[in-house]
């Protein structure tokens, strides 16, 4: 479990993190792919070191609000309240600070009010939730957060996102529970057990064999489900997906179609992205949000303005941290780089190429 005891407020000794410090790369590439538990865990063996970055600080945070529920929430909130009460003091990286705490603690935000909004699409994680969530933790959150808000007004659009965590709090406050699969051991299906007697029965038993299959259905183990089900009006216990129908047996049973709910999504917006990309998502979630309540005019609205955004998809918009590396070492090294670019239509260079497209570990080592 992630210890909260590495984050201790006030921050004092720190140490900074170089940007381009593989270690660090590693975890932003964890956030991109999803990866938030594994991304905590390093970033809290950095925090260990004393490498207090509001980046390393965001992405352990984060992970503690997946891992401990209702008490993990309530301490981020605290965190980030304690942080901004004190300016952000000891805290990286020292170049762009301030650009660097409002990105990070609005991906923070973004990814805890996402949290919220989808919790119902993992059961085991609402059921944890939901454990602790009674009226008096609830109130107390949501008043947490709107104290952050306030606290946050005029860090840009800081505010407005904590506001984000509130609403959201405030929905799931009323939410009725997604059906969640109850722990019960699945009920036997009807076994055909073989006694030990019957070894020893005549022979001509057989016989009858035929004029029984005429008279009712044998038992086939790998038609028996489709058709009929031992599960009479009731959910299936063994089924990890709720969204997936309880097999009845009032007639053929017919796959339910794959809802939303069932893809794959990211919680949280990749780091350092711009506010673009939060609106990109925001779209993405609404339109489906229209299609499953049958709202067809305002879901071809909004998908009209996805496909606008995404014909004209430029990832430098969305995630301009991601190449700020690239293009400050070209910047550094243009006058080379541009000497280089003249020999374009040698051979040398269509050698390198071609090495590049089929081995870029040797081209890496080629000189």
């Amino acid at each position: 479990m992630l210890d909260r005891a590495l984050i201790t407020l006030p921050l004092s000794g720190g140490r900074l993190i170089d940007s381009y410090d593989p270690r660090f790369a590693e975890l932003a590439d964890g956030v991109l792919r999803g990866r938030y538990i594994a991304a905590a865990e390093g970033a809290g063996r950095l925090l260990a070191e004393r490498f207090y970055d509001v980046r390393l600080i965001s992405y352990f945070v984060f992970g503690v609000v997946l891992e401990q529920g209702v008490g993990g929430l309530g301490w981020a909130l605290d965190v980030v309240m304690g942080l901004a009460r004190s300016g952000w003091e000891g805290l990286g990286p020292a170049q762009g600070q301030q650009k660097h705490v409002k990105s990070s603690v609005r991906w923070l935000l973004e990814a805890i009010s996402r949290r919220l909004a989808h919790l119902e699409d993992d059961p085991q994680g609402w059921a944890r939730f939901m454990a602790e969530w009674d009226d008096e933790r609830r109130a107390a959150l949501i008043d947490a957060a709107d104290a952050l808000a306030v606290q946050l007004d005029g860090l840009g659009d800081l505010s407005l996102t904590a506001r984000r965590v509130v609403s959201a709090l405030r929905t799931l406050a009323v939410a009725p529970p997604p059906p969640l699969v109850e722990p019960t051991p699945p009920q036997a299906p009807p076994i055909v057990e073989e006694d030990a007697a019957e070894e020893e029965v005549d022979e001509d038993a057989d016989e009858h064999d035929d004029e029984r299959d005429e008279d009712e259905p044998s038992y086939d183990e790998d038609s028996a489900f489709e058709d009929e089900s031992p599960y009479e009006d009731t959910e299936d216990p063994s089924s990890d997906d709720p969204s997936v129908d309880a097999p009845s047996s009032k007639g053929p049973h017919t796959a339910a179609p794959r809802s939303r709910t069932d893809r794959p999504r990211l919680i949280a917006p990749p780091q350092d992205a711009a506010p673009a990309w939060g609106e990109l998502m925001e779209r993405l979630t609404l339109f489906e949000q229209l299609v499953a309540d049958g709202a067809t005019t305002q879901a071809a609205v909004v998908a009209d303005d996805i496909e606008e955004r995404l014909n004209h998809f430029d990832p430098r918009r969305y995630f301009p941290a991601l190449f700020a590396g690239y293009y400050a070492a070209l910047a550094d090294n243009m006058e080379e780089i541009e000497e280089a670019w003249e020999a374009r239509e040698s051979a040398r260079w269509r050698v390198l190429r071609q090495l590049y497209q089929l081995d870029p570990e040797r081209f890496r080592r080629a000189r």
